[in-house]
C-alpha cells in the first residue's frame, strides 16, 4: 500500500526531529512491511530554508522516500518529476477556495504516481476529500483515520475471539 505524507504530517519530525504519535505508528507499519511511505518532491518547496530544509535528508531514517512531483521551473528534475495534467489545473481553478499551489502539486503528484492514500491534517484538502476521491481517485485521510484500517498491535482484528 503506497502512502503519501503531506508536509504537515511530518512537521514535528522536521522541526524537532521527533515523530508525533500517528507518524510513529505509520513508521511501525512501514517497518512491518504493511505500507510504503513517501513524500512528493514538492516538499522541497514547502520546506526550502535551513535548518528544516536540511532535515529533509533525514527522512529516509524513518523510512520515508521522496517520489517525483509536478514539474515546475526551478524545481524540475528530469526523470523524476511529471508534467501536470491540465484538467487538474482547470478543476482546481474552478474551486471556490482552492488549496495553495504547493498543496495542489502534492495531490497531483500523488495521483500521477498512482499512489493509494494521501495523508494530511490540512483542513482545505480534507474539505475536498470526497470530490478528490470521486473525480481523481485520490483517497485523502487524516493519519488517525487511516490508522483505523489497521488492528492495534497484538490484535487479531476480531472481537471476543470470534
Amino acid at each position: 500500500m503506497k502512502v503519501t505524507l503531506d508536509t504537515m504530517v511530518l512537521w514535528e519530525w522536521l522541526k524537532y526531529h521527533r515523530a508525533a504519535a500517528d507518524l510513529e505508528q505509520l513508521v511501525q507499519l512501514h517497518e512491518a512491511g504493511s505500507i510504503e511511505l513517501a513524500v512528493t518532491a514538492t516538499i522541497r518547496r514547502d520546506v526550502s530554508r535551513d535548518p528544516m530544509a536540511e532535515r529533509l535528508e533525514s527522512l529516509p531514517e524513518i523510512g520515508v522516500d521522496e517520489v517525483g512531483g509536478v514539474a515546475r521551473l526551478g524545481f524540475w528534475r528530469l526523470g523524476r518529476d511529471r508534467l501536470a495534467d491540465g484538467r487538474f489545473g482547470e478543476w482546481s481553478a474552478g474551486l471556490e477556495s482552492p488549496p495553495g499551489i504547493e498543496d495542489l502539486d502534492h495531490l497531483q503528484a500523488h495521483m500521477l504516481q498512482h499512489r493509494d492514500f494521501f495523508l494530511t491534517t490540512d483542513k482545505a484538502i480534507l474539505a475536498l476529500a470526497d470530490e478528490l476521491s470521486q473525480r481523481w481517485g485520490i483517497e485523502v485521510r487524516t493519519p488517525a483515520r487511516f490508522l483505523q484500517m489497521f488492528p492495534p498491535s497484538g490484535s487479531s482484528g476480531t472481537e471476543n475471539g470470534a
